[in-house]
């Protein structure tokens, strides 16, 4: 009996001591490795917003469209007619179908201006709200702030 268990413990032992191999540290190539593939940055267009477009691919969110848009595929382009704003960036004009409202994206500003139509039917088009407004005269709009014009574009055929 004495035989049998001292059997058993030899061979826990042998068993155990065998198993019992140190694991090596991470090399310094193995810890570069690591890093690179914990800051990966992500694809390009695979970022959306809160309202799934992708800015990435020029996508943005319009609220008069309720979808995602790229504002120069779709919006009137405005240039910019004061002295005061950067000549290099432009504003932009998405309509509804009806044009009844319009959504105005300033390159000033992180959200668009929504504006409605105030002319009434048979009147020159126009769309006001406060001290912005907006009117259309021969295909060419403009948009003024307090009287004072600051961008115009035409509608390009």
């Amino acid at each position: 009996m004495f035989n049998s268990i001292a059997n058993l413990c030899f061979s826990f032992l042998i068993l155990t001591a065998c198993n019992n191999t140190a694991k090596p540290d991470k090399t310094e190539k193995d810890n570069m490795q690591s890093d690179a593939t914990d800051t990966i940055p992500p694809k390009p267009g695979s970022g959306r917003d809160e309202h799934g477009c992708i800015p990435s691919a020029g996508y943005t969110w319009s609220v008069v469209r309720n979808d995602c848009i790229q504002i120069w595929e779709i919006g009137i382009r405005m240039e910019p007619q004061d002295p005061k704003l950067d000549k290099s960036t432009a504003a932009y004009l998405v309509f509804t179908d009806d044009k009844i409202r319009v959504e105005i994206f300033l390159p000033t500003q992180k959200k668009t201006v929504i504006i409605r139509k105030s002319s009434a039917e048979g009147e020159p088009m126009k769309w006001v709200n406060g001290p912005l407004a907006l009117s259309e005269s021969n295909g060419t709009y403009s948009l003024e702030d307090e009287g004072k014009l600051l961008y115009r574009g035409t509608v390009s055929k």
